[in-house]
């Protein structure tokens, strides 16, 4: 499949999930360059969104995989569009700090500090990403 084809399925699922396609299409870049076919950390790590089949992590694949109304057995990572759904699910969940990449998104990429997609993000990981938040008086 041609990158123009994978950032193709990749807007039309964000779109979807009501996500700014953008972010999220900068976000399947730097996890993977766009290749559904992508395999990292020692094969736990598989396709556009590097997500997790394997390890300590597989929770995750688990979770994404009930919030889709699927088998995670049955799920193929290197599906783009698949990929792009599950992504895009855990973001619309508000677990967009699942996916580490995001501190290699330009800032004016990435959705704003509060954005639902960070809604169960720990504070920690917000500040590391944006800088420490302002007391507010």
């Amino acid at each position: 499949m041609n990158r123009d084809n994978v950032i193709a399925r990749i807007a039309m699922v964000a779109r979807t999930y009501g996500l700014p396609v953008d972010a999220m299409v900068a976000l399947a870049y730097h996890e993977s360059r766009l290749d559904p076919n992508c395999v990292g950390d020692n094969g736990e790590s598989i396709g556009l969104y590097q997500i997790q089949r394997l390890g300590s992590t597989y929770e995750s694949i688990k979770t994404l995989a009930r919030w889709a109304g699927r088998d995670a057995q049955a799920i193929d990572l290197r599906n783009p569009t698949t990929s792009a759904i599950l992504a895009c699910i855990g973001h619309r969940q508000g677990y967009g700090h699942w996916w580490h990449a995001w501190v290699n998104v330009p800032p004016e990429v990435r959705p704003p500090r509060d954005h639902f997609i960070w809604r169960h993000a720990p504070q920690s990981w917000l500040d590391g990403l944006y800088g420490p938040q302002a007391a507010s008086h």
